[in-house]
């Protein structure tokens, strides 16, 4: 089998989560300036019932819901990803701190198990 090795390069998935959340940001307002248009055009609409209640059931159906789930969905995915970074950047944080403290410990092992200067051949014990 193959050696898995992840080399994610945090600062470009930040800038991207960054554009992405910005973009999200900017779809919001984008969908309440289309329900305000499709309330406009439903009251437009009072003499012809049958297209009004079709523009209804639209902004209802797919701005009022739709478009919330999928502006939901997509924050949604945009921070869980900002957390699985942050979790990536912690282990690797982590890993180096471990990596540090056991080199520290064997520099520290290898100087108490040094030959005694004029010991003849003994050893030091801890």
């Amino acid at each position: 089998m193959g050696e898995n090795r992840w080399d994610i390069q945090v600062q470009g998935v930040r800038s991207l989560l960054h554009d992405c959340s910005g973009l999200v940001a900017e779809c919001e307002p984008a969908k309440d300036a289309a329900q305000e248009a499709l309330n406009a055009l439903e009251t437009a609409l009072a003499s012809c019932p049958e297209v009004a209640d079709a523009v209804d059931r639209l902004r209802f159906d797919v701005l009022a819901n739709d478009m919330t789930d999928i502006l939901v969905r997509c924050n949604n995915a945009v921070q869980g990803t900002l957390e699985s970074v942050n979790a990536y950047e912690a282990g690797d944080r982590e890993m180096a701190d471990n990596a540090r403290k056991a080199a520290s410990l064997a520099e520290s092992s290898a100087a108490w198990n040094a030959p005694v200067p004029g010991g003849a051949g003994r050893w030091m014990v801890q």
